[in-house]
């Protein structure tokens, strides 16, 4: 379709201005409450501050998506399919390509890892956060984006196109160095693929909420960039490139050569067994 990138890329600015459309009357309305330290008790309220601001993301999302369908995309865009297929696959392989990327910064010593304590409000909390960042950036970026792109070019060009944009708008995170963007590139790139071979969004939603998770609130990495309370904590944290610094396990080599590993077995099982979307110019 004519102008299908330019669309793609549209999608960014009307996505902010439809959270900040969103966001304007919450903010008006509930200030006093944000102010106040013993809100909820026992929970820090920067976590939970950050739950709300993905609930109004999430808001503006929808309005995007309205936005895009009715008034800008000539109702070419598709609220993108939710289904129970590749749920379990899409969590399984982000529990192995954290655990071994953990596992290859642990042995080089260029992190330690203590335990803390086991914190059910941190577990719930870090849980409910990142279930909301994964739905958000993915209904944008696999199921607007992707989407978009995939109907007019080639799959490859769609995913690197849509997982370089996704990796853009990491640019201004704290600690975010080339690996850490190469690396999020990479992940938007898995992400995309397992929409793609499962015709849903729910596989991109499972691997993104545990990529998450399991570095975040459960191992203590920074998430890219952002700090949150975990079960465990990590220290002595040295050679960047080996333990991806401040940036977290998503600015490690070690990530990097995981995620290579991991896109390529994906590219080449899809390409064998021909699971991909069907796009407008395969007919």
């Amino acid at each position: 379709m004519k102008y299908t990138w330019a669309k793609a890329i549209l999608f960014i600015p009307v996505w902010f201005g439809s959270c900040v459309i969103v966001a304007i009357p919450v903010f008006i309305l509930f200030p006093a409450v944000f102010n106040q330290q013993n809100f909820i008790q026992g929970i820090e309220l920067d976590v939970l501050m950050m739950i709300i601001h993905q609930i109004v993301y999430f808001a503006g999302t929808l309005l995007s998506f309205v936005i895009m369908r009715e008034i800008i995309g000539k109702r070419n865009l598709e609220f993108p399919s939710i289904k129970q297929r590749g749920l379990f696959q899409g969590g399984i392989l982000a529990v192995i390509l954290i655990l071994v990327s953990f596992f290859l910064i642990l042995v080089s010593g260029s992190i330690s890892i203590s335990f803390i304590k086991f914190d059910i409000r941190t577990i719930i909390m870090g849980l409910l956060l990142f279930v909301f960042v994964a739905i958000n950036e993915e209904l944008l970026f696999r199921g607007g984006i992707l989407q978009l792109l995939v109907k007019s070019y080639s799959k490859y060009a769609a995913l690197l196109v849509s997982s370089i944009l996704f990796a853009v708008v990491h640019l201004l995170n704290s600690g975010i160095t080339w690996i850490g963007f190469l690396n999020i590139v990479l992940s938007g790139a898995i992400m995309g693929e397992l929409y793609l071979r499962y015709k849903n969004i729910v596989p991109a939603i499972s691997i993104h909420l545990l990529w998450n998770f399991l570095q975040g609130p459960i191992l203590g990495f920074a998430v890219s960039g952002h700090t949150i309370d975990s079960v465990f904590t990590i220290s002595n944290v040295s050679r960047p490139m080996l333990s991806g610094g401040g940036f977290g396990i998503e600015g490690s080599v070690f990530t990097l050569g995981v995620q290579v590993v991991c896109f390529i077995i994906l590219i080449f099982n899809s390409i064998k067994s021909k699971l991909y979307i069907t796009s407008s110019t395969d007919s």
